[in-house]
């Protein structure tokens, strides 16, 4: 099978690190340096879904940045891997910031950086013989992410129309941040519109560090560690097509289509364990699958309730026969969990991942993606942030004087609760 190849694009802030985070990773999984010089001995992957190599054994990551306040992009560019990337293609910044604005990231900013974005997506684009899609990483919090990106991803919408668009997509979170606009950029910035060739997965910093919490024994965690995290998700969505040369924003989009509804918005849960005795390695599986259905590992920070859309994909020496014995082996979890349109993935061969730096690598890791009750609780709880703004009217000349008309204010409110509701009928 000829791999096809996937865009990633990173998009404000938060999208910038945790980009950097996943190709740390990636070039770990594919044996490949930070001068970007590949380990001849790995031969079972397909690099060339990641990466391009521009020259024999010499490869460049599918990867672009965007961001235009330079200084993240700046840090990254001179960075562990700076040897790594291509400066004329791989970061696109801007001498006009957002100022944490969706209107001005929308609005303003996105005239002044369209056309280099346009550019270096062509040259990412145009030497893949086979495009499979876009993997976007951003946070809808502030200016960039939810206002610029959306305008980007907007646009490979209507330039890429059969292309799926895939995005790991932070949500607000009141631990980490107190900036009172986020629930205005949250609700203008996600998008709940009908699109069958549209995902995202919606994570919080907060339930990420949750997360950490209980399945490392971290009280406290740093921003980096929540960043690996996020990366190891976005490494495990891909990891079949970068390993096998499969199709999976396809398989991603398909599984969540139900009774003709493509409902693109769903909730991530990740677990990952270790084990140095073989003849436990069964049982450690086992615990890895039930923890995945456990409050503390859903990355949004909801509990999983009733789901449709299942997508589950082990990672580390697990055939998909034993993946699929697991999930159905008496005790192993809850079956009622599991609804319809569920997906079983496994990865035969191993992949030396690990979530932190100083920690040793894990036996295998297993990421579960599916729409559910805790997205639906997420957007009301986003949609009463942003009801309790409106009715005081607070902030909202931010909205109004950068482009947006207060007649359009109330549209991707009502959008979100149509969203909700759909969710809620199919769910009952």
């Amino acid at each position: 099978m000829e791999a096809s190849g996937i865009v990633f694009i990173h998009g404000g802030g938060a999208g910038s690190m945790i980009g950097e985070s996943m190709w740390k990773q990636l070039i770990r999984e594919h044996g490949i340096s930070v001068e970007g010089i590949k380990d001849d001995s790995i031969m079972f992957d397909c690099p060339g879904v990641a990466f391009q190599e521009i020259d024999k054994g010499l490869y460049r990551p599918r990867s672009l940045f965007i961001d235009p306040d330079a200084q993240d992009v700046t840090r990254i560019r001179k960075g562990m891997l700076k040897k790594l990337w291509s400066p004329d293609t791989n970061f696109v910044t801007s001498n006009k910031d957002t100022g944490n604005l969706y209107t001005e990231g929308y609005y303003t900013t996105y005239y002044s950086v369209n056309e280099g974005i346009t550019e270096k997506i062509r040259r990412l684009v145009e030497p893949i013989d086979q495009l499979e899609g876009f993997l976007i990483s951003r946070s809808v919090s502030g200016g960039t992410g939810s206002g610029l990106m959306k305008r980007v991803m907007t646009d490979l919408m209507r330039d890429f129309t059969k292309r799926p668009i895939a995005e790991v997509c932070l949500f607000p979170s009141t631990r980490y941040s107190d900036m009172p606009i986020e629930p205005y950029n949250a609700m203008f910035g996600i998008d709940t519109t009908d699109n069958s060739n549209c995902y995202s997965m919606l994570l919080s910093n907060e339930g990420v560090g949750e997360y950490i919490a209980n399945a490392f024994s971290k009280p406290y965690c740093t921003m980096s560690e929540i960043n690996s995290v996020i990366a190891r998700l976005m490494c495990n969505v891909t990891c079949q097509a970068r390993m096998s040369g499969e199709r999976v924003l396809e398989k991603l989009i398909k599984t969540a289509a139900y009774s003709c509804r493509a409902f693109n918005i769903a909730m991530p849960s990740y677990s990952v364990l270790c084990h140095e005795d073989n003849n436990k390695l069964i049982e450690c599986k086992l615990d890895l699958t039930r923890q995945i259905f456990q409050d503390y590992t859903q990355l949004l920070g909801y509990p999983l309730s009733k789901s449709v859309g299942n997508y589950l994909n082990y990672q580390g020496n697990t055939s998909e026969l034993e993946a699929h014995g697991i999930l159905t082996s008496s005790g192993s979890f809850d079956i009622s969990k599991l609804s319809t349109n569920t997906s079983i993935n496994a990865i035969e061969k191993w992949v030396p991942t690990r979530v932190f730096e100083d920690s040793s690598a894990p036996y295998c890791e297993l990421a579960h993606v599916s729409v559910n009750v805790g997205v639906c609780q997420a957007l009301k709880d986003l949609a009463k942030k942003y009801d309790k703004l409106m009715s005081t009217r607070a902030y909202i000349h931010w909205i109004v004087g950068c482009g947006i008309s207060s007649e359009c204010v109330g549209v991707e409110r009502e959008e979100v609760q149509s969203f909700i509701q759909d969710i809620s009928e199919v769910l009952e």
